[in-house]
C-alpha cells in the first residue's frame, strides 16, 4: 500500500505534519486515513476468527483461505472476519479491503499537530553547540495518549 496522504492544516509545516501522521499510524498499527483499497496477507488463525489490520473495516472486495475464495465473508467494521474455520497455514489468509476513514479523525488532529511541534523546530527545548546535540520534547499529556489508544490495533505492541 502507498502512504495515504493526509494533508496539513493551515499554518503547520508540512514536513512536521507528515512526520507526526507516520508517527501515529507506526504507533496505531495501520494507516487511519483516508480510506484505501489495499491486499493484506495474514496468517491462519486455525480457528473462526481472524482480525485484519484495521479499525474501520468499510467493505471485503475479495479473501481466500488458502487459496480458496471465502465468499460472502462475516466481518465488522472493527476488522474482525467470521467464518467456520480458518487456515492454520502462515500467510494463508489474503484479503482485498477497504479501509480507513474518510478523513483524518478531528480528535486525532490536536494530538498530530502537538506531535508535529515536537518534530519541528519550535519543539526544540535544548541545543548545545560544543556537541552540536539537540533535545527534543518527548512526552505527551496523558489526554492525548488515550486519543492515540482509540487508533491503535489491539495487537500492536
Amino acid at each position: 500500500m502507498q502512504n495515504p496522504y493526509v494533508s496539513a492544516p493551515e499554518g503547520v509545516d508540512e514536513t512536521a505534519w507528515a512526520a507526526a501522521v507516520a508517527k501515529i499510524r507506526g504507533y496505531c498499527g495501520w494507516h487511519i486515513a483516508p480510506e484505501v483499497t489495499e491486499t493484506v496477507t495474514l496468517d491462519g488463525s486455525g480457528g473462526p476468527v481472524i482480525v485484519l489490520p484495521t479499525l474501520q473495516l468499510n467493505d471485503v472486495e475479495s479473501i481466500t483461505d488458502d487459496g480458496r475464495e471465502v465468499v460472502d465473508p462475516e466481518w465488522s467494521r472493527s476488522g474482525i472476519v467470521r467464518r467456520y474455520c480458518w487456515t492454520r497455514k502462515l500467510r494463508g489468509v489474503v484479503a482485498e479491503i477497504t479501509h480507513g476513514y474518510e478523513e483524518w479523525p478531528a480528535d486525532l488532529e490536536a494530538v498530530t499537530i502537538e506531535i508535529a511541534s515536537i518534530v519541528s523546530p519550535a519543539g526544540v527545548s535544548q541545543v548545545n553547540s560544543g556537541t552540536h546535540q539537540v533535545s527534543f520534547r518527548e512526552s505527551l499529556p496523558v489526554q492525548a495518549l488515550e486519543t492515540l489508544e482509540r487508533y491503535k490495533l489491539p495487537f500492536v505492541q
